[in-house]
């Protein structure tokens, strides 16, 4: 609806096994007509696009919808592996800026939790892609938790982050 969506667009969605594994890339309609070069990387878990800002900058947009349950299993899993394969990709050598975001589910720190601690392997693909890589974590300022619970047992995590290359963190300070 455009009262919901404003100056956004969906585009280019993708579904994986079943209805609930779908992600799609909502962008500003200033755009729309400046992305080249989509791949769906998983079906359901992970797609990327570039985008042209105009004059002669591209970034590469990642979006991400990590399997659930990382902190609780071991490496061997099957969603582990998926979880790796897309962090890899991540990693692949793009030569243009990135920009990664999603619903992780994995926080970082225990206070990403309510209840200030995490599964007994703790935090696994995120720490492999901040940091070392040269990725930023863009959410680090943002506390609020982006996932709830509101059952007979409450709780919060903060499990949606946006990640980016150098060259995004220079871009957004010239906005602050």
């Amino acid at each position: 609806s455009p009262d919901i969506l404003g100056s956004y667009s969906p585009i280019l969605s993708t579904t994986g096994l079943n209805f609930n594994h779908s992600i799609a890339f909502l962008i500003s309609k200033k755009y729309l007509g400046k992305w080249q070069n989509y791949q769906e990387i998983h079906p359901g878990r992970c797609q990327q696009l570039e985008i042209d800002l105009g004059a002669g900058r591209k970034i590469l947009l990642i979006n991400v919808y990590q399997p659930s349950g990382l902190e609780n299993i071991p490496r061997t899993s099957e969603n582990f592996q998926l979880a790796e394969n897309i962090s890899h990709h991540i990693l692949s050598d793009s030569t243009l800026p990135i920009v990664v975001g999603g619903d992780w589910n994995e926080t970082l720190h225990p206070r990403d939790r309510s209840s200030n601690r995490q599964g007994p392997y703790g935090s696994r693909i995120l720490p492999s892609l901040i940091g070392p890589v040269g990725l930023v974590d863009l959410s680090h300022n943002h506390p609020d938790h982006t996932y709830q619970n509101r059952g007979s047992h409450s709780k919060s995590s903060k499990l949606d982050r946006f990640l980016g290359s150098p060259f995004i963190t220079r871009i957004l300070r010239a906005y602050q």
